[in-house]
């Protein structure tokens, strides 16, 4: 099997594992089924590396949600936590490969998005929203 730029090395090295742990506890629900579960952040990164070697698609139950304002109905799948941490991972490890091709003032990308949503000046106190768009800003 031919690798690509060793990315399955990437992907199951432990401070790939941990940044993408880090990054999957955003989620409000990642953090309670790891509470629920008396999962330390240690114990999740050790067999976070078993869940990704031996990756299997979990039997999933359809979920009905009642989307938006005219509450239509839709039907979603949710990922369990070790699907959630497995692909936390492999998009991590191939960030550098989605970057590769994005304009560097484009705002496609989360990692750029970020700085222009909450640049702060030490100064004034003033947060510019969307230079590229318009320059608005107003005082905090």
């Amino acid at each position: 099997m031919k690798s690509y730029n060793h990315l399955y090395e990437k992907t199951i090295s432990e401070t790939n594992r941990r940044y993408a742990l880090s990054q999957a506890k955003h989620s409000k629900r990642f953090r309670k089924i790891m509470k629920h579960r008396h999962m330390s952040d240690d114990a999740a990164v050790e067999q976070s590396l078993d869940w990704i070697v031996n990756y299997e698609n979990a039997e999933h139950v359809p979920v009905y949600i009642y989307d938006g304002i005219t509450r239509k109905e839709r039907t979603i799948i949710v990922p369990t936590m070790e699907e959630l941490l497995v692909q936390h991972c492999i998009v991590n490890a191939m960030k550098p490969m989605f970057c590769k091709g994005m304009y560097e003032h484009s705002l496609s990308w989360v990692d750029r998005l970020h700085r222009y949503l909450f640049d702060v000046s030490e100064v004034d106190k003033t947060v510019y929203q969307f230079p590229a768009i318009k320059a608005k800003s107003f005082t905090i």
